[in-house]
């Protein structure tokens, strides 16, 4: 009996991890940026050019902002299964599914089933979590590693031996040059955690101050982790008579004007805003924000009838060192969007899961009706997961991201004559934007800027990142139909 109970709840977590992963990618669409990258990844697999991307031929003909390890694992997918809509979300998908495996393994071995149910179902139902899950743009390959250099950090403060400790300093290695390949120096969050937790750590149980020697040799280690992909990257292209174009447009285009601009893109207002991160976690953690201080409340009170998991403080010490070190570089640069703090979520839910274990454990006491080991209650669970998955993930993915507007504009314009040329106003200015359609769903079809000279035909908004494509663009007419 015990045997299939163990099975049901392996299974029970396989399921929700798998929830969190796929169930919004039913969302019909790509979002600008996400069909962007996608195309990135079409184009690496068409052309075989894996090193210095390029777009299309119109307003950014080189692509200068990440490093193209995600591309090329997008091309790989889209060898295997072609490329469509749904290939490009597989290239989030499967690292997310990876991810959550990893996760529900892991608070499972050291925390046993309660709280590894409750780290997943927080997760699995979180929308803004779920909403980057399924897509093809960089937060989820980022998230992954994050939590495997996590996971290795924790092993390597708890190792008894030297040799454990060898083997978790090799996994935080291949962790942080794997986040840096993702997404190029935000990786460097990772880096910083490690190297903050154990700072802490030190202060704490106030070791000696070779430990501070150390913790320099260390950080040197993980420097160069974060530099190989980089180093890589430049070797494969060193040939290329754009090296130092391509340098100098990586660093200069997306690292330096990302942390001292807001990139020109005046829609955005939060520049000067510290605060704006804790904010996007308090809306977009909901309905769970509340319970990751509850989990702390209860990790670091002292009461008889609470027994603390072991190992656990030392797990939230050094998941907010973590957090701590993607939230304050962020905060201080110029250019914040809501998903750059995707990789958080998964560092803060087992602290909130906590928090639900403990408060439902007195639940359970107060009323033993309510069994959390009833098979069918834990079943109507994942229900429930799936049911707010779908619903928060509908609702979040409908809002201004364009995906679906994109995509019947794409099939309406793939209907044309191949001759004919798209116009875009000279007023419109996404251009980004454009860039991502013709790549992704036009295949690189010919456009161009034109003056607006159509005020009656055309729409042209305010805010031009809710702009309707269906409303403000033309062709050219001559013989398209």
């Amino acid at each position: 009996m015990s045997k299939y109970i163990n099975l049901e709840r392996i299974l029970w977590l396989v399921a929700l991890c798998f929830i969190a992963s796929f169930a919004t990618i039913r969302v019909i669409g790509l979002a600008p940026d996400a069909a962007l990258y996608a195309g990135l990844a079409n184009k690496v697999f068409m052309t075989g050019e894996y090193w210095l991307l390029r777009g299309t031929d119109g307003f950014f003909p080189k692509f200068y902002e990440h490093p193209p390890y995600f591309f090329q694992w997008g091309s790989w997918l889209m060898g295997m299964f072609g490329a469509s809509d749904m290939t490009a979300k597989l290239m989030g998908a499967i690292p997310t599914f990876i991810a959550l495996l990893i996760l529900a393994t892991f608070t499972f071995k050291n925390w046993g089933w309660k709280l590894a149910a409750w780290t997943i179902f927080i997760v699995a139902t979180t929308g803004h979590y779920t909403k980057y899950a399924a897509t093809s743009l960089l937060e989820a390959p980022l998230a992954l590693f994050t939590l495997m250099a996590l996971i290795s950090t924790y092993y390597f403060h708890k190792a008894e031996k030297n040799y454990w400790r060898l083997l978790a300093m090799l996994g935080l290695f291949l962790s942080v040059a794997g986040a840096c390949a993702s997404k190029g120096v935000v990786g460097l969050g990772c880096v910083g955690g490690a190297l903050l937790s154990y700072a802490l750590i030190i202060l704490v149980k106030n070791r000696s101050l070779f430990e501070f020697v150390r913790l320099w040799f260390l950080g040197v280690f993980l420097v160069f982790a974060a530099a190989l992909p980089f180093l890589l990257w430049l070797l494969k292209s060193f040939q290329s008579p754009e090296l130092a174009s391509w340098v100098l447009g990586y660093f200069e285009e997306q690292v330096l004007r990302s942390a001292t601009t807001n990139r020109g893109e005046e829609f955005f207002h939060e520049a000067d805003n510290y605060f704006y991160y804790l904010g996007v976690l308090a809306r977009n953690l909901w309905p769970w924000i509340w319970t990751v201080p509850v989990g702390v409340w209860f990790a670091l009170k002292t009461r008889s009838d609470i027994t603390i998991p072991k190992g656990f403080r030392l797990y939230m010490l050094v998941a907010f060192s973590f957090f701590i070190a993607f939230l304050v570089p962020l905060s201080l640069v110029s250019y914040k969007l809501p998903h750059y703090m995707h990789p958080t979520y998964l560092l803060l839910a087992p602290v909130g899961g906590w928090g639900m274990l403990v408060l439902f454990d007195k639940l359970i006491q107060r009323f033993p009706v309510v069994s959390e080991a009833s098979i069918p209650f834990r079943w109507l669970f994942l229900f429930a997961a799936f049911y707010l998955t779908l619903g928060q993930g509908a609702r979040l993915s409908s809002t201004q991201n364009r995906g679906q507007e994109f995509y019947e504009l794409g099939l309406k314009t793939n209907e044309l004559n191949s001759a004919c040329t798209i116009w875009i106003p000279e007023s419109q200015t996404a251009p980004y934007r454009m860039e991502a359609f013709s790549l992704w769903y036009l295949g690189g079809r010919a456009w161009k800027r034109i003056e607006n000279d159509y005020p009656s035909r055309i729409t042209i908004p305010k805010d031009v990142i809710y702009w309707d494509p269906s409303k403000s663009i033309l062709w050219n007419g001559e013989d398209c139909i």
